[in-house]
């Protein structure tokens, strides 16, 4: 007789019931050059394999679609050259936000600093032109400054 019951018990309740497994949100990460005349800022997000660059200055917004392919991203857009960027994690300087970049800069490990291939860059804290300096939104700024630029968390 207990058998029997373990049995009916066993059938009445079933397997258990799947839950959906949550969708991790894409990785957003944020760089702004600031310069006398002009803004632009850089926002790269990724989504899996997939790679989107969204560059917006004063007067239009590009946005580059592609992939990513370890650090390696291969971008496109409409109205653009395509763009290939070699991505890495890096230590940099950064002062505080709010501060200009004479400011003492704490140690950051968290940049994702991007490039051409190939192309040797600065470190992530020299000049900025040459590189992209990417961290988790807020993200990090470029400012162009009497002491050369240098670079500061956002707010």
């Amino acid at each position: 007789m207990r058998y029997c019951l373990l049995i009916v018990l066993a059938a009445a309740c079933g397997a258990p019931a799947k839950r959906p497994t949550p969708t991790p949100a894409p990785a957003h990460y944020v760089f702004r050059q600031r310069h006398a005349t002009r803004i632009t800022t850089f926002e790269l997000s990724f989504d899996g394999d997939r790679a989107t660059l969204v560059e917006t200055d004063g007067r239009a917004a590009h946005t580059y679609r592609g992939t990513r392919h370890g650090a390696e991203l291969a971008l496109t857009t409409d109205d653009m050259q395509p763009l290939a960027l070699h991505c890495e994690r890096r230590a940099i300087e950064a002062a505080a936000p709010g501060d200009d970049c004479n400011a003492a800069r704490d140690r950051h490990a968290d940049a994702l600093v991007c490039s051409a291939p190939g192309q040797t860059g600065g470190g992530g804290d020299a000049d900025a032109d040459d590189e992209l300096v990417f961290a988790p939104a807020p993200g990090f700024e470029w400012l162009e400054a009497a002491c050369g630029g240098g670079l500061r968390q956002l707010p």
